[in-house]
């Protein structure tokens, strides 16, 4: 019998199951790993030395989904950069994420200013620079946003060097270009500077291996007829990092670590890609995460530090089971709500892409459809 066809996988990438799967999977590491360091507190049992690792991988794998996703778009416009192309790219990337970010830093700098130098950690959060040149603030504040920092460099710094190196040279050449300097760059940072995770320019290249998945997909690379096998050796790779960790020197697992992983769970993207049609009683609860995941991932960690630890925990109002329910149960309501109220209407504000028709690309638009523009699904945490 001959192997199934990679049609389904090349024609719609970013509505198959398989990434709405990875999505969600990359949620619930993130969550799973904050709910527990904490709640092992709490319960004051010895945190697993594992547990880090596990958070880390669904960042990672948030990345590689973001740069495989934005990645299309700019290899699509690549071949006849504009300005008015890059312009509108930028617009989307912005109605996408920050206006929930800035939503919940508002009301966090309200209700919870920060402890110390206000007005200037304030300033570093308003021009999304918290992380860019120095590590985050402290006190914890708004944790989260040091990956989505990272997220908005890369969408400003890559596109505006990939279409003006694009505009002068061959577009492939531009692509190798920038993908050499954005990952070179990073890895050299983190071999000279031991200690440094979360700083913009020490993790920005994690994203540019999503767009070279995403260069291989749009020229049809034999990689992505053989998913099986790339796949394992994707969770091998992971599966040796985690395996690593401890074990061999801390700066070995800091600059080689996040690039083997990386790499794994862009080993992971052809197989994802395949997986198109599942069980309703399955698709549906990992669609519905995965849709709400941007919005799960910014409220989570400020509903079980700032509200439930500070304000029920430490207080004695609720008990540790009360507390650990609420916990987990209070951040899905909000992302519901956000996703109805905020992010969906914003989408539909968002303008069209225009991209070049020569490129070889699926068929369906990038984002919402318009026939499905009411309806509660987004192919990305961030894209």
């Amino acid at each position: 019998m001959s192997p199934p066809s990679p049609t389904p996988a090349i024609h719609d990438p970013s509505r198959v199951f398989g990434l709405d799967l990875l999505r969600a999977i990359a949620i619930l590491l993130v969550l799973f790993t904050h709910w527990c360091g904490h709640f092992t507190a709490w319960c004051q049992i010895e945190t697993p030395a594992w547990l880090e690792f596990a958070g880390d991988t669904g960042v990672d794998l948030f990345f590689v989904l973001s740069g495989f996703l934005i990645g299309r778009i700019l290899l699509r416009i690549a071949p006849n950069p504009t300005w008015q192309a890059w312009r509108v790219f930028l617009i989307r990337r912005a109605l996408r994420t920050l206006p929930l970010y800035f939503l919940w830093l508002a009301l966090l700098l309200v209700l919870a200013p920060p402890r110390h130098d206000a007005a200037a950690i304030a300033l570093r959060f308003l021009t999304m620079t918290q992380n860019l040149l120095a590590p985050m603030p402290p006190d914890y504040y708004f944790a989260v946003t040091w990956s989505l920092a990272i997220e908005e460099w890369f969408y400003l710094l890559f596109s505006s060097a990939l279409l003006g190196l694009a505009a002068c040279v061959n577009r492939n050449w531009a692509l190798v270009t920038c993908l050499g300097g954005f990952m070179l760059i990073p890895l050299l940072l983190r071999l000279g500077t031991p200690g440094v995770h979360e700083t913009v320019f020490f993790r920005i290249d994690e994203i540019g291996y999503g767009v070279a998945a995403a260069a291989l997909y749009l020229n049809r690379h034999w990689i992505f007829d053989r998913p099986g096998p790339l796949c394992l050796v994707g969770l091998g790779l992971i599966e040796t990092a985690a395996l690593a960790t401890g074990i061999v020197p801390a700066w070995v697992s800091q600059v080689f670590g996040h690039v083997a992983v990386v790499i794994g769970c862009a080993c992971c993207l052809p197989a994802a890609l395949r997986l198109t049609r599942i069980t309703p009683w399955f698709d549906r609860p990992v669609r519905w995460i995965a849709a709400r995941s941007y919005a799960l991932y910014v409220v989570h960690l400020t509903i079980l530090v700032d509200v439930v630890e500070a304000q029920f925990w430490e207080t004695g109002v609720l008990s540790t089971a009360q507390s650990v329910t609420l916990a987990v149960i209070a951040p899905f309501p909000l992302a519901a709500l956000s996703w109805r109220v905020l992010e969906a209407p914003m989408l539909r504000l968002r303008p069209g892409q225009a991209q070049d028709p020569t490129y070889p690309a699926p068929n369906a638009p990038d984002g919402l459809r318009a026939s499905e523009a009411g309806k509660p699904y987004y192919p990305s945490v961030a894209a």
